[in-house]
């Protein structure tokens, strides 16, 4: 909040505060377009935010701020939910949020979200119940 009010933005920043879980994935269904960053460090490259899951969910465009060989980045790709940028590409960021915003006043899907219910809840329990069943034949 305090970069936010030091960039000269206070004034269009609305802060929700805390809210329940189920708060939260009704506003990210509500949402236009959703934003996932991932810290700048070069372990983040394989790391999958649970946030990520939540919003291939909600089935809504996903801009990624991160590596754009990352294992977030593949997913999306993989699912056509979003894109990943790197963090200092503001210019393809800044075209990506134009071009949603764009179809959003077009009335035209950014996204066809494709091959989602793998990471969906019950597509990951189901595949980590048949990873431990393989284990346990073992």
């Amino acid at each position: 909040i305090a970069s936010i009010s030091a960039a000269g933005l206070a004034d269009k920043l609305y802060d929700l505060g805390y809210c329940t879980h189920k708060n939260a994935v009704a506003e990210q269904q509500n949402a236009d377009l959703l934003i996932l960053p991932l810290r700048k460090e070069p372990e983040y490259k394989a790391t999958l935010p649970g946030k990520l899951f939540e919003y291939i969910a909600a089935r809504k465009p996903v801009l990624g701020i991160g590596q754009t060989d990352g294992a977030m980045a593949q997913i999306l790709a993989s699912t056509s939910s979003g894109v990943v940028f790197n963090w200092d590409d503001a210019a393809s960021i800044r075209r990506y949020i134009d071009l949603c915003w764009s179809n959003l006043l077009a009335g035209i899907p950014t996204i066809n979200p494709q091959n989602t219910e793998q990471f969906s809840r019950r597509g990951l329990t189901r595949r980590m119940a048949q990873l431990m069943d393989s284990l346990i034949k073992r």
